[in-house]
């Protein structure tokens, strides 16, 4: 059966989801206050990857993610110093990593728990992470968020590169994967999927 990794991960993650929390948290319709915070990444290499584990931090609810590939050497800054407080870095060695930046965005929680409550709260935060995100020129690309089932993706589709134009890319979660139709176990298939995405690794 040919689908793509999002759509097998979704069927996958809404069991998971539902053994997890339980199908009320899913079916919930109940109307709270809410107060607005701020979700803050402070100068972080991966910003959006530091404000989707606060998400998930705030609604117990795992949040598939896929981080941004940076070519653009406008991206990059010099970790030289950092790495050599934890490996030993050969002299004249430069270590370069990604640049990132500050991200802060203010969300909606429920007033009383400081939680996000539903699924509705979360695809909110999230599509205001993903929206300051890509509003922002400093920052490389742009992401993506897609729902299936109640299991959440946040992916890059658009990169920078390395002439620092932005330019339309391919997740590796869309990869199109296919599984013969056999019976095993979850391990498995997230082994064959995760062996399929690796082969159709590309911008």
């Amino acid at each position: 059966m040919r689908r793509s990794a999002t759509q097998w991960l979704a069927g996958i993650g809404v069991v998971v989801l539902q053994l997890l929390l339980g199908s009320s948290f899913a079916l919930a319709q109940v109307v709270a206050e809410t107060k607005t915070i701020d979700i803050t990444a402070e100068d972080n290499p991966r910003p959006m990857l530091v404000a989707v584990g606060k998400i998930v931090e705030l609604s117990g609810i795992p949040i598939h993610y896929e981080d941004m590939r940076v070519y653009y050497s406008g991206d990059f800054k010099d970790i030289t110093s950092e790495w050599a407080q934890r490996v030993p870095v050969p002299e004249g060695v430069r270590v370069m990593g990604p640049r990132g930046g500050q991200l802060s965005v203010p969300i909606e929680v429920d007033a009383a728990t400081g939680k996000l409550t539903n699924l509705e709260a979360v695809n909110t935060a999230l599509a205001a992470v993903v929206s300051a995100y890509n509003a922002r020129d400093d920052l490389p690309g742009d992401f993506e968020v897609e729902s299936r089932n109640g299991v959440f993706f946040v992916k890059p589709v658009r990169y920078r590169d390395a002439s620092g134009a932005t330019q339309p890319m391919t997740p590796i979660l869309s990869t199109p994967i296919t599984l013969p139709e056999e019976t095993r176990s979850v391990r498995q298939t997230l082994r064959l999927i995760r062996r399929s995405c690796l082969r159709g690794d590309r911008r």
